[in-house]
């Protein structure tokens, strides 16, 4: 007998059930995650983090501790509830005093190590406590799988994304477990400390408070009365400490305005990292048609949520009921990020406590892989890159948005389900009734109004030289356009009456101001033979914002619709043909539809060459280099094309250059640019040190790098600036590289950070060589100001200082020695090799980085130079 109960019981364990198939699903996926790491050489990560603006350590961390420190942030754009500020304001007391003053520069906040310690010790702490309450809700069972959970569970893309971030949601999701675990213990001081802890989660982001309705669909009435009392003390109490009780309605306008930006995408985000379901479901919609159903989907979005809310209190199961509202709490904001999703960590514990050592069925099998999509760590590329936005939406957020999305839909069915079949007509025709009055919201709320952008005159006032250069360009477009031709001009800045001879052809943008997210694909409907773009920059307007010539809302929309149109340009192949360059750095630029430029028009600021890698367009001379950055600086991204110099080029008489790709709000340089081996000498970069403006003193020979430069030598130069580097100021994407550069004799001078190669740098350097160069930052300074951690800098020399080992310091003898050459030759064939995976057609690379020659090395004359 009792042999046979061991064969029963080891016959049991060998049993395949879903506990058991999750954590090997899951366990599979991590290894193939590492595995593709691995392989890539750490640049998949680059999958799992941010790519737009605020980067570094814990930046929202540290964004919403500059917000606690003012005891105001809803005058600086906060949405958190004031108790969220209040907790975080004590942060303020471990941050070293000589960075206090940092406050009023978030990167400057992110990027110091001293900080990341205090921050990492931060989250380490909750991490641990985290763990504590995944093992503690198993109770005390020897079950493993509580361990193989922890695991699963950090190293999860929504917890590897929300470290990256540094998003407070973890303080949230802490206070959630002590509620979920203890409100229905025996102890009364613990249930009275469960609510309470739910009321601190509703007042650190709000819609944790639908997690209240436990209380109903278990009958806790009193003690939902009492959650009620809490939340309502720690949401209103802690604005006295934070600009008053008045600021509520302050901190309702800021989070509403977020959310229209977001989804609008004046903010610029893209799709990337987003799971909210109107996001998600609208990336697929905007890659497939020209329409934008925005409005329609958010309407679908709020009819599912009333149905899974009141289905999921016909729900028995906890599990079942405590994902219904963390689904509906991750899937409905229109700003919740991938991080959000470790909502769900909750109903997985009791999930996996419901299915423990129970056979396979069709139901479970659904629901299992659902948490197994939304939690693996994917670390693959993106998808529907033509929606565009700082992050591209990728495979691992796309499955796992989905995961989630098919997860509420069998949730709603079965909660629909027995509602119909336990509840009494009235009820069932309430909800639905209810549920299509909620989902109409959307649409009565929709603003579908033009843009509303008035002639623009006190600021962007043009000289007689330059509205001489206008008048010129509309009589070229004049004389050019046929009958059935459109002219489309942006925005409608009424500087001259030129535009009058052009009213037959003229058009006007139509985007809607919540649909400019899809103007690429309403301006091809159109594809207007011309279009002139009055180009500005972040400085400009400012300018205007603060002249009040223009809201906020119409800078969102001009910036976001210039953004619209400047990416149409670029992937429709239209040429620049002319343009002009105000006194105040403002671009006007006519650009022509490719198929009708001729070879003149084309070439009108390079020496020859079709921009391919066999015929690179050629700059021979100071004034073609300066036409090429004045062209870059109209919007021309050069994406996957070639520019190369043909001779060394002397810039003394330019009085001052402008850089390339200068302005991140216009573009950044895509393409190939290729010294071929020979040298730029004396530039001259002096712009203010003192002004912070994004892009009004960040000073390098290329502002902003996605593409690759190389081959290039940089003498005798003088950059200075708020921020400064010789070669790139910044760049944080894994496609752009500098490969065989050397920077001599040049002076960097920087307020902030100074680098040779890069002031803030993410990407790869390969065979940099520094040397002679004077390097002065008050903030940083060194061979690269601040190197990001997804930077990759191999094989690089420097003579001057850099303490912290970016480059090998050396002295000037190894540099003109026979010793180094036959190392950067061989470091430039291997990452040539590594770029070109040997035996992959070009054609496929374009994911990598832009396929270029590297130049070998050699000793001329006694100093390093290149083989030409």
């Amino acid at each position: 007998m009792r042999t046979k109960m061991k064969k029963n019981k080891l016959k049991k364990d060998n049993l395949l059930t879903i506990d058991k198939l999750y954590f090997a699903l899951s366990f599979l996926l991590i290894a193939v995650a590492f595995l593709v790491i691995v392989l890539s050489r750490g640049k998949a990560f680059d999958n799992l983090f941010w790519h737009g603006k605020s980067l570094g350590f814990y930046p929202d961390l540290f964004e919403s501790v500059i917000h606690a420190r003012t005891r105001n942030p809803y005058k600086l754009d906060a949405i958190y509830p004031a108790f969220a500020y209040c907790l975080i304001y004590f942060f303020n007391f471990f941050i070293p005093g000589t960075y206090k003053n940092n406050f009023d520069d978030l990167q400057k906040l992110c990027d110091q190590s001293e900080t990341f310690v205090i921050a990492h010790i931060f989250y380490a702490m909750i991490t641990l406590a985290l763990a504590y309450f995944i093992i503690k809700s198993f109770g005390e069972t020897k079950y493993k799988g509580k361990y193989a959970l922890v695991l699963i569970f950090f190293t999860s893309s929504p917890y590897i994304f929300l470290i990256e971030r540094g998003n407070t949601v973890i303080i949230t999701i802490l206070f959630l477990f002590v509620y979920v675990l203890f409100y229905n213990s025996e102890n009364k001081v613990l249930r009275e400390l469960a609510l309470i802890c739910l009321a601190c989660a509703a007042a650190m982001k709000l819609y944790p408070a639908l997690f209240g309705l436990l209380l109903l669909s278990d009958k806790k009435y009193k003690e939902a009365v009492r959650a009620v009392i809490y939340g309502i003390v720690l949401l209103v109490v802690p604005f006295f400490f934070m600009g008053g009780v008045g600021q509520i309605p302050q901190m309702l306008k800021n989070s509403l305005t977020l959310n229209n930006n977001t989804l609008s995408g004046s903010t610029g985000f893209g799709y990337g990292f987003k799971v909210n379901a109107t996001s998600s479901i609208g990336s697929i919609f905007d890659w497939l048609f020209a329409k934008n159903y925005t409005v329609y989907i958010k309407m679908l979005v709020y009819f599912f949520v009333v149905l899974l809310l009141v289905g999921s209190l016909f729900i028995k199961k906890k599990w079942k009921r405590i994902a219904a509202i963390s689904l509906v709490v991750i899937l409905m904001p229109d700003f919740s990020f991938i991080y959000n999703v470790i909502y769900l960590i909750i109903p997985l514990i009791f999930f996996i406590k419901d299915v423990k050592g129970k056979k396979i069925t069709f139901l479970n099998t659904i629901y299992m892989l659902c948490f197994v999509g939304a939690f693996a760590p994917l670390p693959y590329g993106d998808i529907f890159r033509s929606v565009g936005g700082y992050n591209n939406m990728n495979v691992g957020t796309m499955i796992s948005s989905l995961s989630l999305i098919l997860l509420a839909l069998f949730l709603t069915g079965e909660g629909v389900y027995k509602m119909f079949k336990q509840s009494k007509k009235i009820i069932v025709c309430g909800t639905l009734v209810f549920a299509l009055i909620f989902g109409a919201v959307p649409y009565v709320l929709a603003d579908n109004s033009e843009p509303e952008i008035q002639t623009i005159k006190s600021v962007w006032q043009l000289n007689d030289s330059e509205k001489s250069q206008v008048s010129d360009m509309y009589n070229f477009v004049k004389d050019d356009v046929k009958k059935d031709d459109e002219v489309l001009c942006f925005p409608k800045v009424d500087s001259l009456s030129d535009f009058d001879k052009l009213n037959n052809h003229l058009w006007y943008s139509s985007v809607e101001a919540k649909d400019s997210i899809t103007a690429t694909r309403v301006f091809k409907k159109h594809m207007p033979k011309y279009v002139v773009l009055d180009l500005s920059n972040y400085s400009n307007y400012m300018q205007l914002i603060k002249s009040k010539d223009i809201t906020d809302t119409q800078y969102d929309s001009l910036m976001s619709m210039q953004n619209g149109i400047l990416k149409f340009l670029n992937k429709y192949d239209y040429k620049v043909v002319k343009y002009v360059k105000t006194e105040n750095n403002r671009y006007i630029a006519l650009w022509e539809n490719g198929d009708s430029v001729s070879k003149d028009e084309e070439n009108f600021w390079n020496d020859g060459g079709d921009g391919t890698r066999e015929k690179p367009y050629i700059i021979s001379s100071s004034e073609s280099l300066v036409e090429f950055s004045d062209v870059t600086n109209c919007g021309k991204t050069f994406e996957d094309e070639f520019v190369a110099l043909s001779n060394n080029i002397d810039m003394s008489d330019v009085e001052k250059f402008t850089p390339i790709s200068r302005f991140d709000t216009i573009g950044m340089f895509k393409g190939v640019f290729d010294g071929n081996g020979n040298t730029i000498s004396n530039l001259n970069m002096k712009y203010s040190m003192t002004t912070k403006a994004n892009d009004a003193s960040n000073i390098a020979f290329i502002n902003n790098l996605y593409g690759t430069l190389t081959n290039l030598k940089i003498e005798n130069s003088i950059f200075t600036g708020y921020n400064a580097a010789v070669f790139v100021r910044t760049s944080n994407r894994d496609k752009t590289a500098i490969v065989n550069c050397v920077s001599s004799g040049n002076n960097v001078k920087a307020t902030n950070r100074a680098g040779i190669f890069g002031d803030k740098y993410g990407a790869v350097i390969v065979n940099g060589i520094s040397y002679n160069d004077t390097v002065s930052g008050v903030k940083n300074e060194g061979f690269i100001g601040v190197k990001n951690a997804s930077a990759d800098i191999r094989n690089c020399y420097t003579t001057t200082s850099d303490s912290r080992n970016y480059a090998t310091s050396v002295s000037i003898d190894y540099i003109n020695s026979q010793a180094i050459v036959s190392t950067l030759n061989e470091s430039a064939t291997t990452f040539k090799t590594y770029q070109f995976e040997t035996n992959k057609k070009a054609k496929k690379l374009k994911k990598k980085y832009k396929i270029a020659e590297y130049n070998q090395w050699q000793i001329k004359d006694g100093k390093l130079d290149f083989v030409k």
